[in-house]
């Protein structure tokens, strides 16, 4: 089994998401951190990370022509693309792990107290 690592990131110019169902959706957290532009279907497991023309494209789902708008407008921009990038960065840090396995921690003792 092969696993997607940071060189592939590094290589990519812009991360598709064309699914039209995520559970949480880490690949585009690991896009985001490394500084990969991402065009994804408008799914509302993304919305807490992804905000269009911000954080990200984000496209209606199944819209192919929509997609290939996204991608063409992140790879012939270099001004939105890296305002995008730079505003994913600072959004992927709000999950950095300290920070997430703290609030796990928390919450999971919270629960365990009301047993």
């Amino acid at each position: 089994m092969r696993f997607i690592t940071a060189l592939h990131y590094k290589k990519a110019s812009v991360l598709l998401i064309t699914s039209q169902y995520e559970t949480f959706g880490i690949t585009v957290l690991e896009a985001m951190a490394s500084g990969l532009p991402i065009v994804a279907s408008d799914l509302t497991v993304f919305h807490d990370r992804l905000r269009d023309n911000l954080t990200g494209c984000l496209v209606k789902e199944g819209d192919v022509d929509e997609f290939c708008k996204g991608v063409i407008e992140l790879m012939d921009c270099g001004k939105k693309r890296e305002e995008i990038i730079d505003n994913a960065l600072e959004k992927a840090k709000e999950y950095d792990i300290d920070k997430i396995s703290s609030e796990y921690i928390k919450l999971y003792q919270e629960l365990s107290l009301k047993r």
